[in-house]
């Protein structure tokens, strides 16, 4: 009978100390003196993230439409046999991530549009006086531009392949348009710059990527083009 009464003393003391244990790191867990489990799974999160703080990234773009080659094409009415050409813009961004959503780094971009279309005028002696009959000229306008700015994004929702930003670039810009008369001596001939060397842009984008290093980009808004896109290389 002794013996019945000491296991079952014992067995009560082994049942209070399991509670009071129990309710002891229950309350620990609701004080939140125990985090290291959240730190934990944000250190983790943020490993995911394809952009992040010391991340560098390169894009190289191309961008739609070339608005030079647009306004040229406005002349089809006077000049139905005109060729047109042009390249750009080019884009070239350069980013390093200073924080996890701050990144800043420098953008360059270069666009050129011609048109080319055929000018009756009179012909010309050594000293540059008419002379008889007539001849073709090939008129060529040609309108170019170039930028390079310091930029800076901020990156939102960014997950482990698709990274959204809003970026504004500013800094040196020059403009400049030029009319060439093929020889042509009747009339004016024309070079205009721009008076302030200032370019601006402001876009928001997105990257995709493929692998670990490796993606495509996207951005909208005003950067000389609507659009413009192309390769992201992250290391």
């Amino acid at each position: 009978m002794k013996g019945i009464k000491k296991t079952i003393y014992i067995l009560g003391i082994l049942l209070a100390t399991s509670n009071v244990t129990e309710a002891y790191a229950a309350d620990k867990l609701k004080g939140g003196e125990d985090n290291s489990p959240s730190k934990i799974e944000e250190v983790t999160r943020r490993n995911r993230n394809c952009f992040k703080k010391g991340v560098q990234v390169i894009t190289i773009g191309y961008g739609v439409p070339n608005l030079g080659k647009m306004a040229f094409k406005t002349l089809d009415r006077i000049h139905p046999t005109a060729e047109y050409g042009g390249i750009g813009p080019i884009h070239l961004k350069y980013e390093y991530a200073i924080g996890d959503k701050v990144g800043l780094g420098v953008s360059l971009r270069y666009l050129n549009s011609r048109i080319e279309y055929p000018v009756v005028g009179p012909n010309y002696d050594a000293d540059n006086n008419p002379a008889a009959g007539d001849s073709t000229y090939i008129y060529t306008q040609t309108f170019s531009s170039i930028g390079a700015m310091v930029r800076a994004n901020y990156h939102f929702s960014t997950g482990r392949q698709l990274d959204p930003y809003v970026g504004i670039g500013l800094g040196y810009g020059n403009t400049s348009f030029k009319l060439d008369r093929g020889g042509d001596v009747n009339g004016l001939a024309a070079t205009i710059s721009s008076p302030i060397p200032l370019a601006m842009e402001a876009t928001i984008g997105a990257r995709y990527y493929f692998s670990e290093s490796i993606g495509v980009y996207a951005e909208v808004g005003f950067s000389q083009s609507i659009v413009n896109g192309g390769i992201a290389i992250k290391f």
